[in-house]
């Protein structure tokens, strides 16, 4: 009767040693699958390689870090950002510029090319970088539209019309005047972070 008895009590501790094993093992081997998943899925930053490339790397490390801290995981599933750098930057009807930002016209909805002026200091080109981000924030989140018709592209800001682009000072645009406050914000963000390491 003691030998049965003993023969349950170590059945029973087997059974329960062997579970408890087997879970944790699963648990480690979900844990690795859902990182690789999350790896997979996550955002993509990208240098374009060129003269300009070596002495700007940071830029893609600022531009990680900003929008992992500013954008939800779910808008950042498969998002590329392709940053590229050029002296003499400028954009149609505008003549030169600090930067810009384009939503790349692909079968994916998630691909940006952020253009930025090689000659700018540091300091400038962050402010420019956090600006064009706040809009890749804007246009990943659905917030900010743009559509053509007639050959005129036209605006669209939290789903009200505001016409074809151009139409609106720029001054008063909302989605610059977001930009704007989020620029000054994401970078001060990314100096307290580089402080904090």
């Amino acid at each position: 009767m003691i030998v049965e008895f003993l023969y349950i009590i170590f059945s029973t501790f087997f059974i329960v040693t062997s579970f408890f094993i087997f879970a944790v093992i699963m648990k480690i081997l979900l844990q690795g699958l859902i990182a690789q998943y999350h790896s997979v899925m996550d955002m993509k930053v990208k240098l374009i390689i060129n003269e300009f490339a070596q002495s700007h790397l940071w830029t893609v490390d600022a531009a990680r870090r900003i929008l992992k801290t500013n954008l939800e995981q779910s808008f950042r599933k498969n998002l590329m950002l392709i940053i590229n750098l050029n002296k003499n930057l400028k954009l149609d009807g505008y003549g030169a510029v600090k930067g810009y930002i384009i939503h790349e016209d692909t079968k994916y909805d998630n691909v940006f090319t952020i253009h930025l002026d090689a000659k700018l200091s540091s300091k400038e080109m962050l402010s420019t970088l956090c600006h064009e981000l706040s809009h890749l924030i804007q246009y990943a989140e659905g917030r900010h539209k743009t559509y053509t018709f007639n050959n005129k592209k036209y605006e669209l800001w939290n789903g009200v019309n505001y016409g074809p682009k151009d139409s609106i000072e720029y001054s008063k645009r909302p989605w610059e005047i977001e930009a704007k406050a989020m620029e000054s914000k994401f970078v001060e963000d990314y100096y307290q972070s580089n402080n904090a390491q």
